[in-house]
């Protein structure tokens, strides 16, 4: 190709910038390796390369990856489809032909040009060349003087048709680009991008669902998300820079239980329950903490006041607070959840839903949501700090854990509910 012509769309695409974010760069470097992609595309006058070609001209080993994570390439059988190299293509060699066809023209036209002036011009010559006749002296020489030779007529030089202007700068074809020693464990596995997918809406949905609770909690008009918050990419750079699918996963739903704990017990706003949870001072400091340091603390119980639990249900909450204060307690840092530190409210609001639903079960499954807890974190110190009651009665836990806890504890959860009716029949008068 003669040259390589990029709209002006791509100084403010926005795959761009998520592209930049996820793999550390600023959005001038992004768009500077990016180009070296392109390049490629355009020597190979394909939009179709293998990764590791993506990735040498970039000298990045996760850019193809990342390509894919933001939109910028899909995945093909041959490789990668980058995304906007067909059309440059098909322009560029629609140019160079019409180049090619407009110079062989122009050389046609001096040519023939040429040719007219130099036919009118020979006459002149001959005229201007030949000399005149020579005069004889009186008395002859023997020898009569040498006639000189007439001088030559000044050649024309032949017309060469000059090449045009773009194929004169078109430079010789490029060799294949040289793959540099990057570490690349193989092509993309679409379906782990599929599955970090899957992840980044999961916590999309439990950020929007931590914001209309603590809406509801505060008494404000629940807003979702700007259409422009920064949540969404930054998630995405997260999700893809994190070794862990699983573990990233855990640790992001707890970022956003903190988070949601400040803005209802100290902030009392949502302002800062966005995106901005994800920002890397935000995010280890939620990712390093734990309930304690974000929720409410008041011996009175004003929750539990404001609920008006029952006896009944306050044994259950005790229960359940006593069984995670229990796996806490093998961590190298234990916490006691007590009742009257604030932490019972929610487990009783659990207890009713439940209680709603499936009547004298309520007791038996949380409990058994509490066992399955402690038995998913027990001994990892890194996610230890998630075994609290905001995190495992939480929206954006507890369904999951629910459904685990039926699965694994039906035995014993029919048991315990068989026991808890029994003694309740004794109990009463």
């Amino acid at each position: 190709m003669a040259r390589m012509s990029i709209d002006d769309k791509f100084l403010r695409d926005p795959r761009v910038t998520r592209l930049a974010e996820a793999l550390g760069w600023s959005r001038y470097e992004a768009r500077g390796r990016l180009l070296d992609v392109f390049a490629v595309c355009y020597d190979l006058e394909t939009d179709i390369i293998t990764p590791e070609d993506a990735n040498a001209a970039a000298d990045e080993a996760r850019l193809a990856d990342a390509m894919l994570s933001v939109g910028l390439a899909d995945l093909d059988e041959d490789g990668i489809r980058v995304h906007g190299a067909a059309e440059r293509i098909e322009y560029l060699a629609k140019k160079a032909e019409a180049g090619r066809k407009g110079g062989v023209k122009s050389g046609e036209t001096r040519r023939k040009k040429c040719e007219a002036k130099r036919s009118s011009a020979s006459p002149k010559l001959e005229e201007v060349g030949n000399p005149p006749d020579p005069v004889p002296d009186v008395v002859p020489d023997p020898v009569p003087d040498q006639i000189p030779d007439p001088p030559p007529a000044r050649a024309i030089p032949p017309v060469v048709a000059e090449p045009d202007a773009q194929q004169a700068a078109q430079p010789e074809p490029l060799p294949p680009p040289t793959r540099l020693p990057v570490a690349w464990s193989g092509p993309p596995d679409h379906q782990a991008v599929a599955a970090r997918a899957v992840v980044r809406k999961e916590i999309l949905a439990a950020l929007e669902a931590a914001r209309e609770r603590v809406s509801k909690a505060l008494g404000k008009a629940y807003r979702p998300l700007p259409a422009q918050d920064q949540a969404e990419r930054v998630l995405a750079a997260r999700i893809v820079e994190a070794g862990n699918l699983a573990a990233i996963r855990d640790e992001l739903l707890h970022v956003v239980e903190m988070a949601a704990l400040e803005a209802e017990h100290k902030t009392k706003s949502l302002q800062w329950l966005t995106g901005a949870a994800f920002s890397d001072g935000n995010y280890r400091r939620f990712a390093a903490g734990d309930e304690a340091d974000f929720a409410r603390s008041d011996p009175r119980g004003p929750d539990i006041a404001a609920i008006r639990a029952t006896p009944d249900e306050m044994d259950t909450a005790r229960a359940v607070l006593e069984q995670l204060s229990e796996g806490s307690s093998k961590g190298p840092a234990p916490i006691v959840w007590r009742v009257d530190d604030g932490h019972a409210a929610i487990v009783v609001q659990r207890l009713r839903e439940i209680e709603a639903v499936r009547p004298g079960y309520g007791h038996a499954e949380l409990c058994a949501v509490a066992a399955v807890a402690c038995d998913e974190l027990e001994g990892k110190d890194r996610t230890r700090k998630l075994l609290t009651p905001g995190f495992v009665f939480g929206p954006a836990k507890f369904a999951e854990l629910l459904t685990m806890a039926r699965a694994t504890y039906e035995a014993n959860i029919e048991e315990r509910t068989a026991e808890r009716a029994a003694e309740r029949r004794k109990a009463a008068p």
